[in-house]
């Protein structure tokens, strides 16, 4: 029996990141793998449903409601499974896979099993809690033992949306979670059983770039020879820890007055500009940056710093591994699982200031330093991380596990392929 896989992506600042980066890698290995699929893309900006032809899968864009009260939105749900029931065709020797990267849409799984027969994959990218409460699982937990009665609105609301992810999770056929701690979690808040979860981590194409000191990249950025580069990237949220590297590189200039921060990304310049006062001119706010432009940083920077709080998987960490980036991450949730502290890369704990999980500045600028100066260490770190990208995230080994599930999923019942998702995951 064949199978065509319908990839659900819902339109959000985080197509822009790191959802957006899967769903790419996710399309580029199904059609390599000559799998036929279609990506319907939800909330478009759009007037009326679309399909286009994308070379070599379509695309099926739904316009976003006209209001973004909760009924439309949960009308909206209803809506496009019964839309795609007119859209799509179904026959006994297809096996229908919806494959979802959002959450929580409890409504839609519902009526997507109710009008079609077919199995349901969810990938957790990320969950809300972890943002709210920056990664906070012990508070998470204290907060879910509460009574109804004691929470506060917005404890509610977490408590509340804890229960529609276990509605929806109940309903799909597989849990994809794409690191160890996401899996635990959601296991610990009994959302999920081991019979049909799996961890597989993200993977990205080798686009390594040759590290060195490129005068012409340097020139045309301005940057002097012998200048020291740290490089960030990502969005400026409260739980990337910007702020905290910010101070951390204050300290660094201490031994290396000409050193460089390079921060790569959009949001809140202003929470970030307010803690620079002493060391505004040494450090360059580049904005948003493509992917060309970025990975060009990495191959002229000194250190890549990743000092998120909380972080469910860590897609810039492993593009900086792939160009053999000497790396300082702060030890929490993902990254604690991407990088081998001493041997891929450097960790900073996270401590609780002010009952604030938060990056520690002192230990964070110390990792840095230590890497600026040892040259001979920042290479072996380097080429270590980099073996550790090809053997566990690179695209080719993300494409394998992918491909063994929708195998799995499309050819047996859950029941039966339980030990089969065990082995590939």
């Amino acid at each position: 029996m064949k199978s065509k896989i319908y990839i659900l992506e819902k339109a959000s600042r985080a197509m822009n990141y790191g959802i957006g980066t899967y769903v790419k890698q996710l399309t580029n290995c199904l059609l390599s793998s000559k799998m036929d699929f279609c990506v319907i893309h939800l909330y478009a900006d759009c007037l009326e449903t679309t399909i286009m032809d994308k070379g070599g899968y379509q695309q099926i864009s739904i316009p976003i409601p006209y209001s973004n009260i909760a009924a439309c939105l949960q009308y909206y749900s209803r809506n496009v499974a019964y839309l795609l029931k007119t859209l799509i065709t179904e026959d006994s020797d297809t096996r229908i896979i919806f494959h979802l990267n959002f959450l929580p849409d409890n409504n839609l799984v519902k009526y997507l099993k109710h009008l079609f027969k077919c199995h349901i994959v969810l990938t957790v990218h990320y969950t809300n809690w972890s943002f709210s409460l920056l990664g906070d699982f012990d508070l998470l937990k204290r907060i879910v033992d509460k009574k109804r009665s004691k929470l506060t609105q917005s404890e509610k609301q977490i408590v509340d949306e804890i229960k529609e992810y276990r509605m929806m999770m109940k309903r799909c056929d597989l849990i994809i979670c794409v690191a160890q701690h996401t899996l635990k979690a959601l296991q610990e808040l009994s959302c999920i059983g081991t019979s049909k979860a799996c961890v597989i981590n993200n993977g990205i194409a080798d686009c390594y770039l040759k590290r060195g000191k490129d005068k012409k990249l340097r020139q045309k950025y301005h940057l002097e020879d012998d200048e020291q580069i740290i490089i960030f990237a990502g969005r400026l949220d409260e739980i990337k820890g910007v702020p905290f590297l910010i101070k951390a590189f204050e300290r660094v200039l201490v031994d290396y007055p000409k050193s460089r921060l390079i921060i790569a990304g959009d949001g809140d310049f202003n929470e970030c500009l307010r803690g620079t006062k002493k060391c505004w001119s040494r450090i360059t706010f580049t904005g948003r940056i493509d992917k060309k432009q970025l990975y060009g940083l990495y191959t002229i920077a000194n250190v890549g710093v990743v000092c998120s709080i909380h972080e469910e998987f860590g897609l810039v960490a492993i593009e900086m591994m792939m160009h053999a980036l000497p790396l300082v991450v702060t030890d929490t949730s993902g990254l604690s699982e991407l990088v081998i502290d001493g041997v891929s890369g450097l960790k900073s704990p996270i401590r609780r200031i002010k009952r604030k999980r938060s990056p520690d500045v002192k230990v964070l600028s110390e990792q840095i330093i230590k890497l600026l100066d040892s040259k001979t260490l920042a290479l072996q770190l380097g080429r270590k991380a980099r073996k550790r990208f090809l053997e566990n995230y690179a695209l080719e080994v993300f494409k394998k596990k992918m491909m063994s599930v929708y195998e799995a999923v499309s050819y047996t019942h859950l029941r039966a392929h339980e030990t089969t998702l065990h082995l590939v995951c």
